[in-house]
């Protein structure tokens, strides 16, 4: 049966309603995402876990400096969390400087070097607690990295309330600050920029003890140490911001990226890559995870463990990696009998490509 004229023209109103409609929406779409960046990243990321490729293969192994020395001991620099930057032909250390051990307070400190190996200490106090407010007891565990002449540093901070009562009140949270030498540093007015999260979750009480945060891309990602309030277990979250200032949580699963763990540091070369601080037996040793997603994470694997006889003995985390010289470069935590310092550990620049 042939179609009316009537008949016709409508068909062709409904199809270009139809064209219009899809026209319409993918304008909204379009405009929410430019309008919520931050959101979206997060968004665009959770989809990923439905596509993500085979995982690569796990770094590793490192070579380390030395077994009888550490490169940078405790009486220069009494930490257990180190971040390096290289700039310049300069390495910046920024270390947390604990006077009272771990529940102490802290601040932040300075030591550079140009090779990595042979270090100075240029300030032990360039950020400091504040005279009040929610950072007014201890600040530390850094993460720093620089760009176009600024050094931005997410740091965690806590209070006397935090510290007086322990199972009572919020824990620690992340502040922001800014450089532009390194020594001389601005808080951030709107600190803290990421606190625990809302009674219930799995990190609602502390955002502890370390954080790692790289800049892809123009977008700012975090993966955190987060701490319940019930059995005040570690796990690994995961975070992203457009300004490094206003973070959207990851809650794609309602929960951590990664379980039972406590985050080194991060970075990308191709995949993401995650070292881990874990236990084998007594001993507290690296572990390595990759990811094509910053999300989906493949089974740690040990890939610096503690050496015996060596100023390492019981511990060997990582606690900061780099890029440089064709090669990737580690600084770890060393502990034997008592804290022993810093120590170097280097691998081949073609570890982390898939």
């Amino acid at each position: 049966m042939s179609k009316s004229k009537s008949q016709g023209a409508f068909e062709y109103i409904l199809l270009l309603g139809g064209i219009l409609l899809i026209v319409v929406l993918i304008i909204v779409i379009l405009k929410t995402a430019i309008l919520s960046p931050a959101n979206a990243n997060v968004q665009n990321t959770n989809n990923i876990l439905n596509t993500i490729s085979a995982v690569p293969e796990i770094p590793g192994p490192w070579t380390k400096y030395s077994c009888s020395t550490p490169v940078i001991p405790v009486s220069m620099a009494p930490t257990s969390a180190l971040r390096v930057v290289k700039t310049g032909g300069v390495y910046y250390g920024f270390y947390t400087n604990q006077t009272g051990g771990p529940t102490g307070q802290g601040n932040i400190g300075l030591l550079n070097s140009t090779d990595g190996v042979n270090w100075q200490l240029v300030n032990s106090s360039i950020l400091n607690p504040s005279p009040t407010g929610w950072d007014n007891y201890s600040v530390g565990l850094p993460s720093v990295i620089y760009s176009n002449g600024l050094f931005q540093m997410w740091y965690m901070g806590s209070n006397t309330t935090n510290v007086n009562s322990w199972t009572q009140s919020p824990g620690e949270s992340v502040g922001y600050a800014t450089s532009t030498d390194a020594i001389h540093w601005t808080k951030n007015s709107n600190n803290p920029v990421f606190t625990p999260n809302a009674t219930g979750t799995w990190d609602n009480y502390s955002i502890a003890p370390s954080v790692t945060v790289i800049n892809d891309g123009g977008v700012y990602k975090m993966w955190y140490t987060g701490m319940s309030q019930s059995g005040f277990a570690t796990s690994i979250g995961y975070a992203a911001s457009q300004d490094g200032v206003n973070w959207q949580r990851w809650n794609g699963t309602g929960g951590p990226v990664i379980t039972n763990a406590i985050t080194g540091v991060a970075l990308k070369n191709g995949v993401y890559y995650l070292s881990l601080g874990g236990f084998s037996g007594s001993n507290f040793i690296t572990e390595a995870s990759t990811s094509n997603d910053g999300v989906a994470w493949s089974q740690p694997v040990i890939t610096l463990t503690n050496s015996t006889g060596c100023f390492d003995s019981q511990q060997a985390f990582i606690t900061s990696i780099i890029l440089s010289n064709d090669q990737y470069q580690a600084w770890y935590y060393a502990y034997s009998s008592s804290p022993s310092g810093v120590g170097y550990a280097t691998a081949p620049v073609n570890i982390l490509t898939p």
